[in-house]
């Protein structure tokens, strides 16, 4: 229980972080592209990761 917590909480940090870069691209360095591309990439990764860790 406190582990499944645990991995949830961690793969929601490493979500709000890749997601604030992708903004950070978009908005700081002009590049729209890459960063919904990261944005995008990032939450399949994160439903990949959890989805994967509640089947197996």
């Amino acid at each position: 229980m406190v582990v499944s917590f645990l991995v949830v909480l961690f793969a929601l940090l490493a979500l709000v972080e890749s997601i604030s870069y992708g903004f950070y691209e978009i908005v700081v360095n002009k590049n729209k592209p890459g960063g919904l591309i990261l944005i995008f990439l990032t939450i399949i990764g994160f439903a990949f990761a959890v989805t994967m860790y509640f089947i197996y």
